[in-house]
């Protein structure tokens, strides 16, 4: 997705060419300007293939950095030759505002083309899938090493009204045996050792309906194995 080229006529993100020892902004995000792409609001950062060309001079750089901050002691692609044509991948955090600020030791035009983006989130409709045979192990693991009442390693929050969920596990009709959409276990995941004193739990909810399971056969399956007899397995 081509978004600057300096050859081109004079304008937002066209001419002129860039001046030596001079900065200049770009808006890449259409929250922040009349840009002239599909890159989403909410963008993180972005991948650019920068390609400069007709360099003025034998040597000079370019340092493009998040635009609202301050420049960098950092190249983003450097030339040794005049007239040189030249091309680097980067990965660039975008400003509050959603620019970057370009600036050019020596004069050169500029060719900026996005190749890809990261989002803040997920926009409405989209999901992230991560798919795969996972032996023994997990393809999503959070640690919280937090002592801070409420901090949770992964969290899932329902906020729209009707029927929602903030974390929905299932299983699918192949399992057999103990298999599980989603399973608590109130034991330390690495060592294996059960339970760390009283009130640990395998699965926790606090709300109207703290925990809902839906089932064919058992909604909630809860296994302490803590040996305390104030740890529960399973609690809503």
């Amino acid at each position: 997705m081509r978004m600057v080229d300096t050859r081109n006529a004079v304008s937002t993100f066209g001419g002129p060419k860039l001046a030596a020892g001079a900065t200049r902004n770009f808006n890449l995000v259409p929250s922040a300007g009349a840009c002239p792409s599909t890159v989403p609001p909410g963008v993180k950062s972005i991948v650019m293939n920068v390609t400069i060309t007709q360099t003025e001079t034998a040597f000079g750089f370019l340092t493009i950095y998040p635009g609202g901050t301050a420049q960098p002691n950092a190249s983003s692609i450097n030339w040794d030759t005049a007239n040189a044509t030249l091309a680097n991948e980067i990965i660039m955090p975008v400003g509050a505002d959603g620019s970057i600020n370009v600036f050019a030791n020596q004069g050169t035009h500029l060719i900026l083309d996005i190749v890809g983006y990261f989002l803040v989130e997920l926009a409405t409709g989209d999901r992230l899938a991560i798919t795969g045979s996972f032996s023994a192990g997990s393809p999503i693991v959070g640690f919280n090493n937090s002592a801070a009442a409420g901090s949770h390693g992964v969290g899932g929050f329902a906020g729209a009204a009707g029927s929602v969920y903030g974390v929905q596990g299932q299983a699918g009709a192949a399992t057999t045996g103990s298999s599980a959409g989603v399973r608590g276990l109130s034991r330390d995941c690495c060592t294996g050792d059960p339970g760390f004193g009283s009130g640990v739990l395998g699965i926790g909810g606090t709300s109207t309906t703290g925990v809902v399971g839906t089932s064919d056969n058992q909604g909630i399956v809860g296994i302490n194995t803590s040996g305390l007899t104030s740890t529960v397995a399973s609690f809503g």
